[in-house]
């Protein structure tokens, strides 16, 4: 099953940000140790907006009765807008870097903080009032943007929110064309990871610690933030993948919000939100780009096993495993240029390197990855493609391939061996039977 995800990035966006500048973030956290946390706030501002500020400060509350507040000081705070700037764009100059294009600028915030009491639910929140954009259809506009992480650090547990780094929270859409995201998070611990789409919410009930959510104008909800074709918007809560196909004709500018969960043994400990903007338009065209084949055979991977089912590869730890891909554009006016790009190096492992080479129309790649027994787990590797075109918009295709790292299990029933794996010597994998 081909894993691709095909999102039109559209430059000229026909909407006015008046003085508002929130367009999504969230608050990340990383237990050093000892009750110490490093929060960590990612600000997405529209460039043709208001300042960012200098410093923010989260308000912190737990379940047990503790309220309180830390400040946290911008990181590099001699970067201009053009030098944050995570805008995708294919032609024109940005407001980020003084020109008409709608532009993005990523700021973050940083600091240490102690927790000083174990809890079921710490609680780190940031609040900005009024800060949204003004013309959003799904919510009155100017509302207030508000967005939080929690915790459990009961019985010493001590756990780092998962990293959320495959896609920023400003993408766009061309009206009529199909999209799908790619919310995947990032987790070192190997946690069991869920994910919710939500409303977003203006703050907390003081008594209960429950969201306060902003109510959606007709006929939006969480579940359906952005009119579409089909009246209906797919997402799936184990992958965090979303597809839609925005309803043609038609501007939108959509805000919700995602919450990834982490359970450890079916145990809560932790959570972390984050705030989509998303924009629908009018002004783009149908794409160019066709990668419509299957990248990888059973006969491009080395070490390790290929499932025709869910495209994952599962490999042992304590070795190297490596697959070739392939991705050729079979539309019939190939792009003039690829990009190519891809998460590896955020995936944690022990050593991972993905080389490509373009020919033509056809893309090849060699990813080589080596695994240890801390690598156990699923984490999708997210190789991406951008169609560079003449007019204002960029094309943008993900392959998700999920990998499966296992430490090995005895088979007892060698032919009903569809998701049991023996790893000899932990020097290669044996998969009998295939779960396609």
């Amino acid at each position: 099953m081909k894993k691709f995800l095909l999102i039109i990035l559209v430059i000229a966006l026909s909407y006015t940000t008046k003085a508002t500048h929130f367009q999504g973030g969230y608050i990340q956290y990383e237990c050093l140790g000892d009750s110490l946390y490093k929060l960590s706030m990612y600000f997405y501002r529209d460039c043709d907006g208001v300042s960012a500020p200098s410093s923010v400060t989260l308000d912190i509350r737990s379940t047990c009765g503790f309220t309180g507040s830390v400040n946290l000081p911008l990181v590099d705070d001699f970067l201009t807008d053009e030098e944050r700037e995570v805008t995708d764009l294919s032609c024109g100059t940005s407001t980020c870097a003084g020109g008409f294009e709608q532009g993005t600028a990523l700021y973050v915030y940083e600091t240490i903080f102690k927790i000083p009491s174990e809890c079921q639910e710490w609680i780190f929140s940031y609040t900005c009032f009024s800060c949204r954009n003004s013309n959003t259809t799904n919510i009155p506009g100017d509302e207030t943007a508000f967005t939080e992480s929690r915790v459990n650090n009961l019985n010493g547990i001590c756990n780092s929110s998962p990293i959320l780094a495959s896609n920023t929270p400003v993408p766009g859409l061309c009206a009529g064309n199909l999209w799908e995201y790619n919310f995947g998070a990032i987790d070192f611990e190997g946690d069991s990871l869920v994910y919710k789409l939500v409303a977003p919410i203006e703050g907390l009930n003081n008594f209960t610690n429950q969201p306060l959510e902003i109510g959606f104008n007709a006929p939006f909800s969480a579940n359906y933030p952005f009119e579409t074709e089909q009246g209906i918007i797919l997402f799936d809560s184990l992958t965090g993948f979303m597809t839609a196909q925005p309803l043609v004709g038609l501007n939108q500018f959509a805000v919700f919000s995602v919450i990834v969960e982490e359970y450890r043994n079916g145990v809560f400990i932790g959570s972390i939100r984050r705030d989509i903007q998303v924009v629908s338009s009018t002004n783009c065209q149908d794409g160019l780009a066709d990668f419509g084949n299957d990248p990888i055979t059973e006969n491009d991977i080395t070490n390790a096993t290929y499932s025709l089912f869910d495209s994952s590869i599962t490999a042992c730890v304590n070795q190297e495993f490596s697959f070739n891909f392939t991705l050729t554009d079979l539309s019939l006016v190939p792009a003039p240029s690829y990009d190519i790009s891809s998460n590896i190096k955020l995936l944690g492992y022990e050593e991972a390197n993905l080389f490509t080479t373009i020919n033509g129309t056809v893309i090849t790649g060699t990813v080589t990855i080596t695994v240890t027994p801390s690598d156990t787990g699923l984490q999708n590797l997210v190789i991406i493609v951008k169609n560079q075109t003449d007019t204002c918009f960029i094309e943008k295709y993900e392959y998700i391939i999920p990998i499966k790292i296992v430490p090995g299990l005895e088979l007892d029933h060698p032919i009903y061996g569809d998701t049991i794996y023996y790893c000899n010597n932990g020097d290669s994998l044996y998969m009998p039977g295939n779960d396609a």
